[in-house]
């Protein structure tokens, strides 16, 4: 609710990143996708199963924590941030929904913030 678990997705990310050229690729490319997929199912321009998109999200966690242990390179890594971006925002998207904020707000809050 407060944000601070997708910061820490975040920094798990860029965990391996020796350069600040690959940092900067893998925060972009997250940042993009999840922008993407969270206008697109906030405004109801895709529909995506929440028990689906809730049940991923966990797991890009977890495979981001094990390659974390055994890959020490990033030169790939924005690409796959790329996929998780795009789950993540369906995520965020739908505890939008949640809040029961009308659309009209809701579409107000989603130029604001991205």
């Amino acid at each position: 609710m407060t944000g601070y678990d997708h910061l820490l997705f975040l920094l798990s990310l860029v965990l391996i990143a020796s350069r600040y050229k690959d940092a900067l690729k893998i925060v972009t490319a997250f940042t993009i996708a999840h922008s993407i997929t969270l206008f697109l199912v906030a405004t109801d321009r895709i529909q995506v199963s929440s028990h689906w998109v809730e049940a991923l999200i966990p797991l890009t966690i977890c495979y981001v924590a094990v390659e974390n242990m055994f890959v020490q390179k990033a030169k790939w890594r924005w690409q796959l941030t790329t996929l998780f971006g795009l789950i993540h925002g369906m995520g965020f998207a739908g505890a939008l929904a949640e809040t029961e904020l009308p659309k009209s707000n809701q579409t107000a809050y989603l130029i604001t913030a991205d």
